[in-house]
């Protein structure tokens, strides 16, 4: 009873001891007149003046951006959506009463877009569906928004929807923002084996509702050779098609353009329809290739897939004979002196061409084959392959401290390899305000920039700077989107720049962030000035170096409660 009672006055003392603040590290802030914005070092005719709210500011005009506003699903308005929103329509752009930009940016309405794919009685005839009358095909419908070369780097995304049956027949209805986008019509299976898929580079909404029809074989949209025999395909395979498939592709997107029609027997002859996919001359148009792939339960059997150049390769799709797949096995490891030290990988085995039993062609570029398989715990792995010349990519698990890597590997007959890795590139630098203040505890993030579709991709990672701005990460060689992200408050914007980084050490230098240039506060609101935006997600995309190059995200933030926020960019580097 008295050790009870004794740990109770103890609990006790605890309980009325009073409790100490922990301090919370704070990096440098943007405030005059305390901090002179004439302290920035900063190009020659570039001006820093205390704005307002005691801000330093850059009265200069920035590169071209654009903003991305993603709307929450709690939101009745756009729930979901995406809206794009480009520096013109900030800066220039036309308000409603009682919201005017900059201040307040009105979005765009939202368009209620209803649509169908109708196949006319003849075009049916012609793809080999009888049918009595013209009809709607089930398809699934692809809006991506068109924002020209941007596309690919601004992460608006794909909306989708299904046709469903209704009153007035087979139909889809979509909510999508006013804008400009690309439209692809899918038909579902089984239609998709005959009706070609429905491409439109540019579909303009602007309305509160809005008709979206495509007629297959109107005047307008016409299958592309309805009496010839230019889409018309013959494959062979001594080993036989059955289950397999062919369809023609976009040879860049990898969008499947035609029709996609299944095999059977040794040999096939069969129609792979399209629209809206012809040259000047009537041929199928450029960058365009057909694929004649096994079904998925084939096992290190090879795609073959070949540039269209004019269409005429469609007539002798030649599967040549194979030898039998090989066993390619081994470990994934690091090298000390002779000891080798396993870890565990993900690993990804591309072909560069395929071994063929045809005396004539021997290696085939044409049949692909692409597999990957992850290791043991000790970097041991096994799997089966077409023999031929082979590329490997090995993605060392997190954590392990070893970076991607390439190797070329030719696997003709079944092959022990070892796997060699290096450990990942150690990158420092210095992160400081333009001043000369080292930026305390902010953040350094290295993303992926990918150049070209054959680099490398490396991982991306994070690091946090100390009290003297200094900061060290872990990077896979290669090339990087490197941004300094300052705490959150302090006024300052993120600044971004593009590295190159090589193999064991990597010095990304002094990082200098500048004070920023200002959209103010600004209210995003529901269209026609209603209802402020609360809870989305506000990004922004420029050229940090304000050339041609590809944009990255400059600024990322949240609307309050009362739909504001505030965008600071850094100034465009001289």
């Amino acid at each position: 009873m008295r050790r009870l009672r004794f740990v109770l006055f103890l609990v006790g003392l605890v309980a009325c001891a009073q409790v100490q603040g922990r301090h919370v590290p704070t990096g440098p802030v943007n405030v005059c007149p305390e901090h002179p914005c004439g302290g920035y070092d900063l190009a020659k005719g570039v001006n820093v003046e205390c704005g307002e709210g005691f801000l330093c500011v850059v009265q200069q005009r920035t590169t071209r951006f654009f903003i991305v506003v993603n709307i929450p699903d709690t939101n009745l308005f756009a729930r979901g959506q995406a809206f794009f929103l480009t520096d013109a329509m900030v800066l220039r752009g036309r308000g409603v009463s009682g919201c005017t930009p900059p201040k307040c940016l009105p979005l765009p309405d939202v368009s209620e877009v209803t649509g169908y794919y109708l196949a006319a009685q003849d075009a049916g005839r012609v793809v080999g569906v009888p049918m009595r009358e013209a009809s709607r095909i089930p398809v699934r419908v692809q809006y991506t928004p068109s924002l020209g070369a941007t596309n690919a780097l601004i992460p608006l995304g794909d909306l989708f929807a299904t046709a469903t049956r209704t009153e007035e027949g087979v139909q889809y209805v979509h909510r999508l923002p006013f804008g400009t986008y690309r439209r692809v019509l899918f038909p579902q299976p089984p239609y998709d084996e005959s009706f070609p898929p429905a491409i439109v580079d540019q579909v303009t909404l602007k309305g509160a509702t809005a008709t979206d029809v495509f007629r297959l074989g109107a005047a307008d949209a016409p299958l592309d050779d309805p009496i010839g025999d230019r889409r018309t395909a013959t494959v062979t395979r001594d080993d036989g098609l059955d289950g397999w498939r062919v369809f023609i592709r976009d040879s860049k997107s990898k969008l499947r353009i035609s029709s996609i029609r299944k095999l059977s027997g040794t040999m096939a002859i069969v129609r792979l329809d399209t629209v809206g996919q012809n040259d000047q001359t009537g041929n199928v148009r450029s960058n365009t290739e057909v694929v004649v792939e096994p079904p998925e339960d084939y096992v290190a059997v090879p795609r073959y897939e070949t540039i269209l150049n004019g269409g005429a390769e469609l007539k002798s799709l030649s599967y040549l004979p194979l030898p039998a797949p090989v066993k390619a096995t081994g470990q994934v490891a690091s090298k000390s002196g002779t000891t080798l030290t396993g870890f565990p990988a993900s690993l990804t085995f591309e072909s560069d061409s395929i071994r063929t039993l045809d005396p004539m062609n021997p290696e085939a570029s044409v049949l692909k084959y692409k597999t990957s398989v992850s290791t043991d715990e000790l970097g041991r792995f096994a799997t089966v392959v077409p023999p031929g010349q082979y590329v490997i990519t090995i993605v060392p698990v997190a954590g392990t401290g070893y970076a991607v890597v390439r190797t070329s590997q030719s696997i003709l007959a079944p092959k022990e390899l070892t796997l060699l890795a290096e450990p990942k590139t150690k990158a420092h630098g210095i992160a400081v305000i333009s001043d000369g203040r080292p930026l305390t505890y902010g953040d350094v993030i290295a993303t992926p920039d990918i150049p070209n579709e054959k680099a490398i991709r490396p991982r991306a990672a994070r690091a946090r700077t100390d009290e003297n701005g200094a900061f060290e990460m872990d990077l896979d060689p290669g090339d990087y989107v490197v941004t300094v992200v300052p705490q959150p408050g302090t006024g300052f914007p993120r600044f971004v720049t593009r590295h190159t980084v090589t193999p064991v050490e990597y010095d990304l230098h002094t990082l200098r962030v500048p004070p920023p240039i200002r959209l103010q506060l600004v209210e995003i609101r529901e269209p026609n000035g209603l209802g402020p935006i609360v809870g989305a997600h506000v990004r922004v995309y420029a050229d940090p170096r304000g050339g041609d190059s590809p944009p990255v995200e400059v600024a990322s933030t949240t609307t309050g409660p009362d739909g504001q926020v505030e965008i600071l960019l850094a100034p465009r580097p001289p």
